[in-house]
């Protein structure tokens, strides 16, 4: 007798289908499909947040805009090395290893110096690189500036351009959870 698996499964499948299982958890094939479905609080959640995050870009680069008027050049003076660990968090992976070796990136952030009305002021960038070739000590950079308290700094328009698009796209991306939830039942 000569039984082929395929046979076994397809009889298990048609067997499982036509013995009443089919309750709405099954297509066609007999193959369960996936009937979890993320709750509707929890769309409008994260609707809301990606909103709240676009709208306070929007207000930051706007502030930005009306408040940091002025113009000038700096000189990188350092370039300061953080160093951060993490570990993998693939999802497809059902078993996280022991052993696992964590995973570190390191960025680096410039430190900078400018000159204002003769006055000389130092500043500490937060925008920083993974590419150790991005800043070098005596580069010059241009930044925008508060003329009524210049330790008030922003990179120059390339911060802002980037600001608006991600402003946008998280408005976008709040918009699409929004319709999400009111189509979900």
């Amino acid at each position: 007798m000569n039984i082929r698996i395929n046979d076994i499964v397809n009889n298990t499948l048609n067997n499982t289908v036509a013995g009443g299982m089919n309750n709405g958890l099954y297509n066609g094939t007999g193959i369960r499909r996936n009937t979890r479905r993320m709750p509707k609080p929890m769309i409008l959640l994260i609707g809301m947040l990606f909103m709240a995050v676009g709208v306070f870009l929007i207000v930051k680069t706007v502030h930005n805009n009306r408040v940091l008027t002025a113009e000038t050049t700096a000189v990188i003076t350092e370039i300061r090395e953080e160093v951060t660990t993490s570990h993998d968090t693939n999802s497809n992976k059902a078993v996280i290893e022991v052993n696992s070796k964590p995973k570190t990136r390191t960025y680096y952030y410039p430190s900078i110096k400018y000159t204002i009305d003769g006055q000389t002021y130092y500043n500490d960038l937060s925008t920083g690189s993974s590419d150790p070739d991005a800043y070098r000590v005596g580069d010059s950079i241009n930044i925008r500036y508060n003329p009524a308290k210049p330790t008030e700094i922003d990179l120059g328009s390339t911060s802002t351009k980037s600001s608006i698009f991600m402003a946008l796209g998280c408005m976008i991306a709040g918009i699409i959870a929004g319709i999400a939830f009111i189509k979900v039942r």
